[in-house]
C-alpha cells in the first residue's frame, strides 16, 4: 500500500535545519527525512535553492582547501631520534591483595 509509514515518521524543521532523528545535527549531512522533506517542498512549488546549502560548510571544497593549506614537515626516522633515560618498558604496579575483616 502507498500509505505513510508511521514507524519512520520524523519531524523536520527546514528553517532550523533540524530533524527528530538527529542525524542531520550529528553528521551535518541531510538525513533521509530531510531529503524527503526537500523533495516534497520542491515538487509542491517551494524553492529549495542549491543543494549544497543544506550541508554543513565543513564538507565544502573551500573548507577542505583551508584545512590543508599549511605545510606539514616530515619528522626524522626512529634511528635519528634523541636517546632518553625513560625506560622503554613500563611495568604494571605491584598488586596488593585486599584485606577483608573476618571478625563478626
Amino acid at each position: 500500500m502507498g500509505g505513510i509509514n508511521m514507524v519512520d515518521t520524523r519531524v523536520v524543521d527546514l528553517e532550523q535545519k533540524t530533524c527528530a532523528c538527529r542525524g542531520w545535527e550529528i553528521t551535518g549531512m541531510p538525513c533521509r527525512h530531510v531529503v524527503a522533506a526537500l523533495w516534497f517542498k520542491s515538487t509542491n512549488g517551494g524553492r529549495v535553492g542549491a543543494l549544497e546549502s543544506w550541508v554543513n560548510p565543513v564538507y565544502t571544497i573551500e573548507r577542505w582547501r583551508q584545512i590543508y593549506s599549511f605545510k606539514i614537515n616530515p619528522i626524522n626516522g626512529r634511528a635519528l631520534w634523541p636517546k632518553c633515560d625513560v625506560p622503554t618498558t613500563l611495568l604494571p604496579p605491584n598488586h596488593h591483595t585486599k584485606w577483608v575483616d573476618q571478625r563478626k
